[in-house]
């Protein structure tokens, strides 16, 4: 559940990031829009990958 709107987040952010990217009079929003993105993708990428991690931890204890 949580990861679907994570991923509404990212696909929503990227099509920002491309539409000022488009724009040559907005050079250093671009820059400063592409930064923020990048951190959040690679936030929530550690997120997921953690969070899967947990859940196969979980399903190896089951007998």
């Amino acid at each position: 559940m949580n990861y679907v709107v994570d991923v509404n987040m990212f696909i929503m952010m990227g099509y920002i990031v491309f539409h000022l990217g488009n724009n040559p009079s907005n050079k250093h929003n671009q820059q400063k829009l592409t930064a923020t993105a990048t951190r959040t993708v690679e936030k929530l990428s550690h997120h997921y990958h953690h969070h899967r991690r947990k859940h196969i931890m979980l399903r190896k204890r089951e007998p």
